[in-house]
């Protein structure tokens, strides 16, 4: 099951990435208001899913035996 969750990653991932750039985060001046409760919340949660990303995806490289391309592997 986990490229079933990598592809899931991916599409929320991707979700937040289209929802952030429409909104216009970090583009478009907005109110003290929007950037504590849109911005801020949105921006940590795209950082957030974007490591979990990358994390999955080793983790299913690891999976299948790939363990030379996993960053920070201690020999």
């Amino acid at each position: 099951m986990i490229w079933a969750s990598v592809i899931l990653m991916l599409g929320l991932m991707l979700s937040l990435i289209l929802i952030y750039t429409r909104l216009g985060i970090g583009v478009e001046k907005a109110s003290r208001n929007e950037l504590l409760f849109v911005d801020l919340p949105f921006s940590v949660y795209l950082g957030w899913i974007t490591v979990a990303t990358i994390a999955d995806v080793a983790a299913a490289l690891v999976s299948l035996g790939h363990t030379k391309l996993v960053i920070g592997q201690v020999y």
